[in-house]
């Protein structure tokens, strides 16, 4: 979706186990989607979002002009990991 729609040039992605917790954080520099009527964006994030909400984790989604910026955050179950 970065390439195909905001036509970013760079793409930030990161993950890292953190006290028991997965956190995914994803940012680009693409154009923004702020303009567009709620009802045609983040269907796919909606999705994303109830998930993590079913396993306690979290999603925050921040549009801007600089970019997008999307993290998410999933508890990790002791010994799951192993």
């Amino acid at each position: 979706n970065t390439l195909r729609h905001a036509n970013a040039t760079r793409i930030r992605i990161s993950v890292a186990l953190e006290d028991a917790r997965l956190d995914i954080a994803i940012s680009d520099n693409g154009k923004s989607s702020k303009n567009v009527p709620a009802e045609n964006q983040g269907v796919g994030l909606m999705g994303i979002g109830t998930r993590l909400e079913k396993l306690n984790g979290s999603l925050q989604i921040q549009r801007a002009e600089s970019g997008f910026h999307l993290k998410a955050a999933l508890p990790i179950l002791p010994g799951a990991a192993e």
